[in-house]
């Protein structure tokens, strides 16, 4: 059986530069293990075709359980989705198989495993921290052409019929619906399923044996041990921007999809759409069918610290969110606290001498419900107020120098000036910062703040 040299396994997915204009498109089939829905920006939908490949690593993700199997992070390929496209592919899950793909009294990330959604996904190849990850242009589930033309596919059929027979007796009904009979019926007969009759509802549940490749090639290793489940990610500031700016997206691949780009022009404006937000509990497969008005938009143009404030049990997610506020103080207070030295012992002179300069961390108060008295008095709690954390490298940001000699001879000019008293806009996200080896805790901290305008 001959096949397209664009699609490919996990495995085979190539190496990619950053430094060249080359671009890079795969056509890849996978088993959707788990969503994490954004606020702003792409989705990100985790697959799986039980390859693996080094280059898709991800540190600040954990192993995938199915049952008693382990699926590596070598195993696991991270697609950004649009919402729009998501939101395609979970009414088309829908409408095929007659249930929700995604579960209402669940917190994101949403795992997708035992729902046995097998897609086919088209996508840019991309870095990010140098981890080799897609941009997806296209992503449907996978119908009965791509089953009689794809060697990959099939292959991914019979690895997932490899997983442990506990998921079968779970999904049982499910996976005679989804999996080919030429795959599922050996399943059956280890289960002992006397009727082992495939529900003719799947696109792919014809039984094509003449097409089916006999060197399907295990994958998977059942004696590989019970290990965690996945945990949330965790970013650091310099991964931020990849979510952030849809424009970097732009699609210049030489393979023609003359209907996926015209939509990819159209979800430059997905906040135009009707997808819901996770973190209001409203994520579910029953969608309204109308756009927001103008005015809802530009209500929703900034979010309320108290939205911000429910987020932050949501852990890390990769997303800036923009508010409006005043800021009300900071800690320290003083200046000259910020940037220091500290006294240490010279050994080597046996002496007492005052220590490089170094910056402590600075945490700024921002309050967005302001009285319209300005004498009063502000009761900050969780509804109206939020602290910003700022590190070394923000703070000498904010001061507009790299040296933190420099940095030292001029923080403490800043007490002799005041935060304005002028509502301000600040691009906020979510980061963890380590207090031990073990242990960490989230905070907010805020992109591109500059002294020069927060105060006068």
């Amino acid at each position: 059986m001959s096949q397209s040299a664009y699609q490919s396994t996990i495995e085979d997915l190539p190496d990619i530069t950053t430094s060249t204009n080359v671009t890079v498109s795969k056509e890849i089939f996978g088993l959707g293990l788990f969503i994490n829905i954004a606020a702003t920006g792409p989705c990100r939908l985790y697959v799986t075709d039980f390859t693996a490949n080094p280059r898709v690593v991800n540190s600040f993700l954990d192993s995938f359980l199915v049952d008693e199997f382990e699926i590596p992070t070598e195993r696991i390929f991270l697609i950004d989705v649009y919402k729009e496209k998501l939101k395609g592919l979970i009414d088309e899950y829908e409408r095929r198989y007659r249930e929700p793909l995604l579960e209402n009294d669940v917190r994101p990330p949403f795992r997708i495993s035992d729902k046995i959604c097998i897609v086919k996904a088209t996508v840019v190849l991309k870095k990010f921290n140098n981890i080799l990850e897609g941009r997806a242009r296209s992503v449907r589930l996978v119908n009965e052409g791509d089953f009689k033309s794809s060697e990959n596919l099939q292959k991914l059929y019979a690895n997932i019929c490899k997983l442990p027979k506990e998921f079968f007796k779970e999904n049982l009904t499910r996976a005679k619906t989804v999996i080919p009979s030429v795959y599922l019926e050996p399943v059956l007969a280890s289960l002992g399923d006397k009727n082992s009759n495939i529900n003719g509802n799947s696109d792919t549940s014809t039984n094509p044996k003449s097409n089916v490749n006999s060197n399907t090639g295990s994958v998977i290793n059942d004696s590989q041990p019970r290990q965690t489940y996945v945990k949330t990610e965790e970013v650091t500031e310099n991964m931020i921007p990849d979510t952030l700016f849809p424009n970097d997206y732009v699609d210049t691949a030489h393979q023609s999809l003359d209907a996926d780009i015209q939509q990819r022009e159209n979800e430059m404006d997905y906040e135009n759409n009707s997808f819901p937000n996770p973190a209001h509990g409203a994520f579910s497969h029953g969608y309204s069918q109308q756009g927001h008005s103008q005015r809802e938009l530009s209500q929703q143009a900034y979010y309320s610290l108290k939205q911000l404030n429910d987020y932050h049990s949501y852990g890390i997610d990769n997303e800036v969110y923009r508010v409006r506020g005043k800021i009300l103080g900071c800690n320290p207070s003083d200046w000259s606290q910020v940037c220091i030295k500290k006294y240490e012992h010279d050994s080597f002179k046996n002496k007492v001498v005052l220590s490089d300069p170094y910056m402590r961390n600075l945490e700024i108060i921002l309050c967005d419900q302001i009285p319209l008295n300005s004498q009063e008095e502000v009761l900050l709690d969780s509804d109206n107020s939020i602290t910003i954390v700022l590190d070394q490298e923000q703070i000498a940001q904010a001061l507009n120098t790299e040296a933190i000699e420099s940095a030292y001879t001029i923080i403490s000019k800043l007490n002799k000036k005041s935060f304005t008293n002028e509502i301000l806009e600040f691009e906020l996200y979510k980061k963890s910062v380590h207090i031990n080896a073990k242990n960490q805790f989230l905070i907010w901290s805020a992109r591109n703040v500059s002294f020069d305008v927060i105060m006068k």
